[in-house]
C-alpha cells in the first residue's frame, strides 16, 4: 500500500526504479521463504500485488496528512531493513553451499550502485 501511495504522490523515474527493485526483491524473498517453509505463496503474493493498488487509490482520494509521513517513512525503512536481513541470511547460506557465485554478488552491487546514482541524479 505504501508503494502505491508513493507512486501517486511523487511519481518520478528514480522512485519508480527504486520501487521496482524493492518489489522484485521482496517478491523473491517471499517466494524463497515460502518455498523453504513448504507453504502456499498465493495468499501472500495476492496481498503483495494488491497493496500498491490500494495505496494509489487511497492516496488519490485523500492525500496523506503531513504528520503521518515520517511514520510511514519509518515503516518503509523497517520493511526494507527486514527484507535486506532475510536476503543477506539467504545469501550467506547460499555462499556456504557454493550456490552463490562471485558474479551474482557483483551484479547485485552494480545494480544497487546504479540505482543509487540514478536516485542522486534525480534529486
Amino acid at each position: 500500500m505504501i508503494e502505491g501511495a508513493t507512486l501517486a504522490l511523487t511519481p518520478s523515474v528514480p522512485v519508480i526504479a527504486a520501487l521496482l527493485v524493492h518489489s522484485a526483491s521482496e517478491g523473491l524473498a517471499l517466494a524463497a521463504l515460502f518455498k523453504q517453509a513448504r507453504q502456499s505463496m498465493v495468499p501472500w503474493l495476492v496481498i503483495a500485488v494488491l497493496g500498491p493498488v490500494a495505496g494509489v487509490i487511497v492516496a488519490s482520494v485523500s492525500p496523506l496528512p503531513e504528520t503521518i509521513v515520517p511514520i510511514l517513512l519509518a515503516l518503509v525503512a523497517g520493511v526494507l531493513l527486514r527484507t535486506a536481513m532475510v536476503g543477506i541470511g539467504m545469501a550467506r547460506d547460499k555462499r556456504r553451499t557454493g550456490e552463490l557465485r562471485n558474479w551474482h554478488i557483483g551484479a547485485a552491487v552494480a545494480a544497487a550502485t546504479a540505482l543509487g546514482a540514478l536516485t542522486l541524479v534525480g534529486h
